[in-house]
């Protein structure tokens, strides 16, 4: 998928697709329920847009991580995040809904930050340094995997290539 039609995505479908996914559907395979899975997207979100500063990595692996992210390569079931504790966090909104709108928001900051300076670079605890390209793409990659985890299929347009 073009970076054109990740952005397209993440603006205008994923959030409805997160509306219409029922709640109560057990994850694939993780821990993660579906409202602590939002907040876990808020919460990347926040990362990419300097709303939650962390390190960037600064080990010998993060060049190898990045590579991957520059792929189209989809993050394995069970794909296990370093940073988060074994078991994933209590839950910090009552409702679904709450959760998906503080996600929203977390989201459309995001975009403001790099509409206000696109020459953005925001350090990722797991892949180093990332640019606006490279945050869409771990963006997609990140919320892909996760939608997949709930059973939301994500439709992409045929004969699309990576720009």
């Amino acid at each position: 998928m073009t970076k054109a039609g990740k952005i397209d995505f993440l603006k205008r479908e994923f959030i409805p697709s997160l509306k219409i996914t029922d709640p109560g559907r057990p994850a694939a395979w993780g821990k993660m329920n579906f409202i602590r899975m939002v907040e876990h997207l808020s919460d990347s979100f926040d990362i990419a847009s300097g709303k939650i500063i962390l390190p960037g990595a600064a080990d010998e692996w993060a060049s190898k991580r990045k590579a991957f992210l520059m792929t189209e390569k989809p993050f394995k079931e069970n794909t296990r995040n370093p940073f988060l504790p074994e078991n994933p966090a209590t839950v910090r909104h009552h409702t679904v809904s709450a959760a998906i709108n503080d996600l929203q928001m977390s989201l459309l900051y995001f975009f403001e930050v790099y509409e206000k300076n696109p020459a953005h670079v925001q350090p990722n605890p797991i892949f180093g340094n990332l640019s606006f390209d490279e945050q869409i793409r771990l963006a997609y990659k990140h919320v892909s995997h996760h939608l997949r985890q709930f059973g939301v299929e994500i439709l992409q347009a045929a004969g699309q290539t990576e720009s």
